[in-house]
């Protein structure tokens, strides 16, 4: 990992540990390596393509949307009935002994 030391996490060091532990958030980090392969590079991912990415959740929020789209439909039919029940519901008294040992 390679930290900017002139971004405010690092302004004062005092003890570099206890700042890496406690103060980073990665605001600092502007590349990692890994297994001497750079994973981030100038604060760039360079294993992931953010436009394939971006492309492929959206295709999978379209096929979610498609799949649950009888679902949301029952929901949009009950949405009236349950509305008219539940303030009703509310409207009468619930006893504790109805629950516990009831009358």
């Amino acid at each position: 990992m390679f930290l900017d030391l002139k971004h405010p996490n690092w302004i004062l060091t005092n003890d570099p540990t206890n700042q890496l532990v406690h103060t980073e958030n990665g605001g600092a980090v502007t590349h990692v390596m890994i297994g001497g392969r750079m994973i981030v590079e100038h604060r760039r991912l360079t294993t992931v393509d953010l436009e394939v990415l971006a492309r492929d959740a959206e295709a999978a929020r379209q096929r979610l949307e498609s799949v649950n789209a009888p679902a949301r439909a029952l929901y949009e039919r009950l949405a009236p009935v349950v509305g008219r029940f539940c303030p009703g519901l509310a409207h009468v008294p619930y006893h504790a002994a109805r629950y516990v040992g009831g009358r």
